[in-house]
């Protein structure tokens, strides 16, 4: 499986990369983007199988990129990891059909649910 790593926040993303043995899950980190709208133009090009993003980026936030690949995408499962516990971020991506929302800081046994 392919998972694309969505978040403006380069040691964000360096943290999830190196935190979790992916190879030992059967998933290949094959891009990784710093906005919504750069993940839709990687999507094109690597076809992910999962989706995992931040909510709150410039250009285009997380939300908006879910509702796209949604839309476009419908076999991509996507997960939001997010620091923020606003309730309506949490309702809105519910209504867009994630798999999961996650809570920064995540611990390592929650991205592993969270894939699943």
């Amino acid at each position: 499986m392919k998972l694309l790593l969505v978040d403006d926040e380069d040691h964000t993303r360096l943290g999830i990369r190196n935190v979790i043995d992916w190879p030992s899950h059967n998933i290949k980190i094959c891009a990784e983007a710093r906005d919504g709208i750069e993940a839709l133009e990687l999507i094109e090009i690597h076809q992910p199988d999962i989706l995992l993003t931040d909510i709150r980026m410039p250009e285009m936030d997380g939300l908006q990129l879910i509702e796209q690949v949604s839309n476009r995408y419908p076999s991509i499962k996507c997960i939001i990891m997010s620091g923020y516990e606003d309730f309506s971020y949490a309702q809105k991506a519910l209504k867009l059909g994630v798999t999961d929302y996650l809570l920064k800081p995540c611990k390592k046994q929650e991205i592993k649910i969270g894939r699943a």
